[in-house]
């Protein structure tokens, strides 16, 4: 996270932006205000494990599914992604306040550093 975006994490991890660029999705766009020890807990260890791992899987999971003879349109893949995106926060229990990546929270908004 950038500077003065402690605790912001995209729906849609960072990992796989060229990817969700591809896909015409701007994953700055769709960001929640969370707890850092909560980012930290789903999001800390090799490789943004448990998070991106769960992310890795569906990824390839929707592509199989895209590369099929009657595979998914660009719209339905996306689609998708949201809906897995909503599942994930459920999955998760993510609880934050929605925002674009660029609003920054007021100082009496400040998410707790530990």
């Amino acid at each position: 996270m950038g500077a003065g975006h402690e605790g912001e994490a995209p729906h849609l991890p960072r990992a796989f932006e060229p990817y969700f660029n591809r896909r015409g999705i701007n994953i700055h766009e769709y960001t929640l205000a969370i707890d850092v020890k909560r980012h930290k807990q789903i999001h800390g260890g090799a490789n943004g494990a448990p998070w991106n791992a769960d992310w890795r899987q569906y990824i390839e999971r929707i592509e199989r599914d895209a590369l099929e003879e009657d595979g998914l349109t660009g719209a339905e893949v996306r689609r998708r992604l949201f809906e897995f995106a909503g599942g994930m926060i459920q999955k998760y229990r993510l609880v934050g306040m929605p925002m674009s990546y660029w609003q920054q929270l007021t100082e009496n908004m400040r998410l707790a550093k530990e």
